[in-house]
């Protein structure tokens, strides 16, 4: 596969790859339809461009996760829940490509709740004393 990237470095296009193969192909799977390699199946749609690209928004991701892990405070465990997503999306790249669906949809929800769960708190806690302000009823 490497040197068909090799020779097509611009990658194949949105639809290349996986079930979506089956839309310009009479209902049947493509040529590349059971993909068994999520970082060759990144190459193969993406380009050499678009995966380095990818790849580094992963390990900017990264980077976020980790700088939240190694903090000592009470959110530690929602970046841990990150950490896990993360971890366990890129080592699905290497059988499978996990992202796109359901599948992804639920890693980078996970991820994003881990990452937030700080900002979220604290921006209830402003709320809160303004929902928390009894209002006193005059009567007419």
């Amino acid at each position: 596969m490497l040197p068909m990237v090799a020779a097509n470095p611009v990658g194949e296009g949105i639809g290349s790859v996986g079930q979506s193969t089956k839309l310009g192909n009479s209902g049947e799977l493509g040529e590349y339809g059971n993909m068994d390699n999520g970082v060759i199946a990144l190459l193969l749609t993406f380009g050499v461009l678009g995966a380095v690209f990818f790849f580094g928004a992963l390990g900017t991701v990264a980077k976020q996760i980790f700088t939240r892990v190694t903090s000592k405070d009470k959110w530690q465990p929602y970046a841990r829940l990150s950490l896990a997503a993360w971890t366990g999306a890129v080592v699905s790249l290497v059988s499978d490509n996990g992202f796109p669906g359901l599948k992804g949809y639920l890693i980078w929800m996970l991820i994003g709740l881990g990452l937030s769960a700080r900002e979220m708190t604290q921006s209830r806690k402003k709320e809160l004393p303004h929902a928390a302000v009894e209002r006193k009823i005059t009567p007419q």
